[in-house]
């Protein structure tokens, strides 16, 4: 399951954020996630089943959905889908070269004290 490696490698950044104070929590999460990378709803599952007992159990999980885009092999036409399989509007083939919605990346983490409410946001770079 393709949500599980993803899911790990966000924990492995969220706790590289905490090192220097393990005595914070995690707020908040913002993450861009291609459908064509994984599926929102198993990620959110998945995040929330790993992140049990640790610093990131209670934070609010944000993600930005990010569509397929394909170029129709046929017709050329571009387009986008909410599917990993998508079909082109103008002719109907299915699927053609992916453009983009494999995309995975860290946006932002909030970090709170664990004595009161304080956030902080440490934004992370796109990538």
């Amino acid at each position: 399951m393709r949500e599980v490696e993803l899911v790990r490698v966000l924990l492995e950044r969220l706790w590289e954020a905490l090192a220097s104070d393990p005595h914070r929590k995690i707020a908040s999460v913002r993450v861009r996630l291609g459908i064509g990378c994984a599926a929102p709803e198993r990620f959110r599952m998945v995040f929330e089943r790993l992140t049990r007992g640790t610093p990131a159990e209670a934070a609010h999980l944000e993600m930005d959905i990010i569509p397929m885009t394909f170029r129709c092999t046929l017709c050329h036409h571009t387009f986008h889908s909410e599917e990993v399989l998508g079909e082109c509007p103008r002719c109907g083939a299915l699927g053609g070269e992916v453009l983009g919605g494999e995309e995975f990346a860290l946006v932002d983490v909030r970090l709170k004290s664990a004595e009161d409410a304080t956030v902080n946001s440490l934004n992370a770079p796109r990538s």
